[in-house]
């Protein structure tokens, strides 16, 4: 049994006088990281990582295989991918009858997935504590039954969902994929090959069943387990549950050379609207220092070639990724070109930008102390840190510690990056980021479809449901106890600004929100785009969030950026920032896009509601100025407007005196008015269409809700994940779609219900008519939905009660109050109802929220396919009645306290497999 307990690395970091007399103190600058867990190896080829989280109430279990893409066979890639999915719903038998893997996590779990990359699976699960045993009954199982719990009929039906996960993923495209993939890997390398629609069809059972006793058994298991989790307890359950598992061989991982340095341009073509250039240089490995302090300059390029290409208007939208994966990566950053023609001045500007990267990164004579790279290695060690402070991060890192850098640390990377040095780290991006060592890729336009192949799977296949004592759902759960208000303190400053501070934080970081209320709803008619100008990361139709964080020891830093906004609101709108607005809203993809999501809610909301509209239009932008930009914000962005949220570890009595000196000065300004127009509902079967070639269909179904979070919040949230589980037929019993869901935006005037997915084109038409007999069953009688209600009603309570240990989490979490007006023990409220709904009252609370007298269906893609899934959506409505005549909402006079916008964070659901 190996121990590994790292202590305290302290970093002390020079800095500046206090300034001005009035000036607070500076925090403590020095850097304590602590990290703790232990690993122990079990007798059938598993490794155990348990990282403990005291605070935790949660446990985070994630299984990892040694197995990926590099193991597919050649022509049939997508096997490892493919027995991803079957091994989440191999059938079991418990007391005699048949169930699923699928079924025994969905009873225990919060939440539960998987997802494969080219070198290792992942199975994660995130329960109560009370479930470590289960969960680890369930993962000796899984690889234990293997193909014996796999019937052809789900082999069949799962090929058929991973052919429509690739089609849903069809922007980027199978073969343009394969096409990049040949470009940077030389043949023969692991990571040259790639999955498709047409591989995965070429996939038999007996590939599965070889796989599944091959390379699934070879090489050691990795299982982290996190949170609120002890080591014994898991040698306990992994003495009582592993004993029956088959014994893994021992087995090297398949060579990966590292990609070699190609010169020269290719040219491609894929599904892409308009020719993109691609620049490609090979990196080292993930698990090693270079790669790690190469990343402190590689982040730069793509913002630097994004400027270049504005300024000199010959291209847009930069964006960066890895291609391939940790043994061999290769840097991949992409710049969409106004034309063929610009392609010699955009290889040019990569150069640029190559350069302006090193003078960015280090100039001669930096130290190590120089403020500028002290700002640089700090941004980096704030990754590690958020990396640790998150449970499911905290398991991928030392599970890659133990699969490819078996020495590796938290504390060992912060050292690493605090004893770096300004020449180093440049010499290292002079090495691998060169113009010499690039590979330029251009991807001029086919016209062709990202993903082609229909679907030829049509059976039905029997789906096992998560046992549950359905007489339950006539009676209330017990009451949970009041445990959820969040241990923050709030205060007003004179000039109106809330501020909500909750410094317990365990790892050394503080996260801070900006929350405004006002949003796009506020721009003025025929202005639409000012909110999602003014520069806020997260803007919607009733609030923006401004984000800021980094280490603690930096916390001053953190108010003053985030601050700025309220000392200087606004965004300087040039006239070529205009042009360049309008050129991306006015390109065809977005005019079709922006039609469709527009007619859609003018359905639900009418004619003249600020809802009734899209964020941001190209004729709305022509119509602004930086005058009228900065007007918008200087009466919206305003003290008494917004709540500043700061969580994590730092001493309150320092911080208040820091916000105070930071914000204190600025006009408390007013508040934004309140929106009270009613919605007006006109039901809809709308077609919305692309010209660009889609194998899928987008299908929606939408309804207005109550205002802001009103009482029947809690029934929402269990409706939520109800609607979830009897979508979920679309996938598990006729392979229709990858995924599809329901979910509730709650807004000042009336919140938005969304039940969407995307569907193959081909089946279309049958998706439609399925819809809408699924959302009629429910409507018409609750038993058929009893069990899914008694799972969503203890999953969402069960998520409500989770306590988290992540500044991040904790300050979504105090945003949501802020944002929505919320006393701090709303979630206490919140649990308590919940508990306390049964299955009479939310079925008549399900009637009117889905009334079809007030419902809006549409269909997104190409004409046809979208044209028949309307159709059959409309015949289906037309020959069903419904449950009972609803009488139209009632949407109730607004609050006096804030209004209440669009959550900040996920809304509890029972678990579902979602498999990458």
């Amino acid at each position: 049994c190996a121990m590994f307990w790292q202590v305290g690395v302290l970093v002390v970091v020079a800095t500046a006088g206090c300034g001005a007399l009035l000036k607070p103190p500076d925090p403590d600058r020095r850097l304590d990281v602590r990290t703790a867990g232990e690993v122990f190896d079990a007798d059938r080829g598993y490794r155990f990582v348990v990282l403990p989280e005291p605070a935790a109430s949660v446990i985070r279990l994630d299984v990892r295989y040694p197995v990926g893409s590099l193991h597919d066979p050649v022509g049939k890639e997508g096997l490892a991918h493919l027995v991803e999915h079957l091994l989440t719903e191999v059938e079991v038998e418990r007391d005699g009858v048949a169930t699923s893997l699928d079924a025994e996590v969905g009873r225990v779990a919060l939440s539960y997935n998987a997802h494969t990359t080219t070198d290792y699976t992942v199975y994660e699960t995130l329960a109560r504590p009370a479930a470590l045993e289960d969960l680890m009954r369930v993962e000796a199982e899984r690889i234990t039954t293997g193909c014996a719990g796999i019937p052809r009929a789900l082999f069949e039906r799962e090929r058929e969902v991973v052919r429509n996960e690739l089609r849903q993923r069809g922007g980027e495209g199978s073969a343009l994929r394969q096409q990049i993939h040949e470009a940077v890997y030389p043949a023969g390398h692991p990571y040259r090959r790639v999955d498709s629609t047409e591989t995965v069809a070429a996939i038999t059972y007996e590939d599965v069943c070889a796989f599944l006793v091959g390379p699934y058994r070879r090489g050691t298991a990795i299982i982290a387990i996190s949170g609120a989790v002890d080591v014994a307890a898991v040698q306990q359950a992994v003495a009582r549950q592993f004993t029956r598992v088959p014994a893994r061989q021992a087995a090297p991982p398949p060579e990966v050379p590292l990609a070699v340095a190609q010169r020269g341009t290719v040219t491609l073509r894929g599904p892409v609207d308009e020719p993109t250039l691609i620049a490609t240089w090979p990196l080292p490995a993930m698990a090693t220092r270079e790669y790690r302090l190469l990343a402190i300059a590689s982040g730069k390029v793509a913002g630097l070639l994004g400027d270049y290409a504005f300024r000199y208007q010959w291209g847009h939208s930069p964006s960066a990724w890895i291609l391939g994966g940790p043994r061999a990566p290769v840097l991949a950053v992409s710049i969409v070109l106004n034309s063929r023609e610009t392609l010699g001045e955009a290889r040019d500007r990569v150069g640029s930008a190559l350069r302006d990267t090193m003078f960015l990164t280090s100039l001669p004579g930096d130290e190590r102390s120089d403020p500028r790279w002290v700002r640089q290695w700090e941004a980096e060690a704030t990754q590690v840190l958020a990396t640790w402070e998150s449970l499911a991060q905290r398991n991928e890192l030392y599970a890659d510690f133990q699969q490819f850098e078996p020495t590796g640390s938290v504390t060992g990377r912060i050292q690493e990056l605090a004893s770096a040095t300004p020449p180093g780290v440049r010499d290292l991006a002079e090495r691998w980021l060169t113009t010499n060592r690039a590979r330029f890729l251009l991807i001029e336009p086919s016209g062709a479809s990202a993903v082609g192949g229909a679907g030829a799977f049509r059976a039905i296949v029997e789906r096992h449901g998560i046992p549950v004592d359905g007489a339950t759902a006539d009676t209330p759960l017990p009451a949970p106890p009041a445990s959820l208000r969040p241990r923050a303190e709030r205060y007003t400053q004179a000039n109106g600004l809330t501020v909500v501070l909750w410094p317990h934080g365990g790892t050394p970081l503080v996260r801070a929100r900006l929350v405004v209320d006002a949003g796009s709803a506020d721009d003025p008619f025929g202005m639409e785009g000012i909110a999602q100008t003014v520069g806020a990361p997260s803007v919607y139709a009733d609030s923006m969030v401004f984000e800021g964080g980094g280490l603690a020891t930096r916390v001053d830093a953190v108010i003053r950026s985030v601050a700025s906004e309220l000392r200087l609101p606004g965004y300087g709108l040039t006239d070529e920032e205009k042009t360049y607005m309008v050129a991306r809203l006015e390109q065809p993809r977005a005019r079709e896009r922006t039609a469709y999501e527009t007619e859609l809610r003018l359905a639900l909301y009418g004619e003249g509601h600020p809802y009734a509209r899209a964020a941001s239009t190209a004729a709305g932008v022509k119509r602004l100025s930086q005058d009228v930009v900065q007007a918008w914000a200087r009466t919206h962005v305003t003290p008494k407007n917004t709540t500043l949220v700061l969580a994590g570890a730092f001493d309150p009595g320092l911080i208040k005196q820091h916000v105070a000196y930071t914000t204190a000065h600025v006009d408390a300004g007013a508040r934004t008015r309140d929106v009270t127009t009613p919605p007006r509902t006109e039901p809809a079967f709308l077609v919305g269409t692309t010209a660009k070639a889609s194998p899928t269909v987008e299908l929606d179904v939408a309804f207005v809700g109550g205002r802001g979070v009103d009482a029947d919040h809690h029934r929402r949230l269990i409706l939520e994940a109800v609607l979830d589980a009897e979508l979920s037929e679309l996938r598990e019993a006729r392979a229709l779609t990858y995924g599809f869901g329901a979910s509730y935006a709650p807004r000042r005037a009336g919140g938005m219900w969304r039940i969407a997915g995307e569907v193959d084109a081909t089946r279309a038409a049958e998706a439609g008519t399925a819809i809408i007999q699924i959302l009629d069953g429910v409507r018409r009688d609750p038993e058929a939905y009893r069990a899914s209600f008694v799972l969503a009603r203890q999953k969402v309570l069960e998520a409500l009660l989770v306590a988290s240990t992540s500044a991040g989490d904790v300050a979504e979490t105090l945003v949501v109050l802020a944002r929505f007006g919320l006393p701090d023990d709303h979630f206490d409220e919140l649990a308590r109802a919940v508990a306390a709904t049964t299955l009479t009252e939310f079925h008549a609370f399900l009637v009117r929220e889905l009334d079809p007298a007030r419902q809006v269906f549409g269909a997104f893609g190409n004409p046809g396919p979208a044209a028949a899934a309307a159709a059959a959506a409309r015949a289906a409505q037309a020959a069903v009645q419904p449950a009972t005549p609803a009488p139209p909402p009632a949407i109730p006079a607004p609050p006096p306290a804030i209004p209440a916008p669009p959550p900040a964070a996920p809304t509890p659901r029972p678990p579902t497999t979602i498999v990458d």
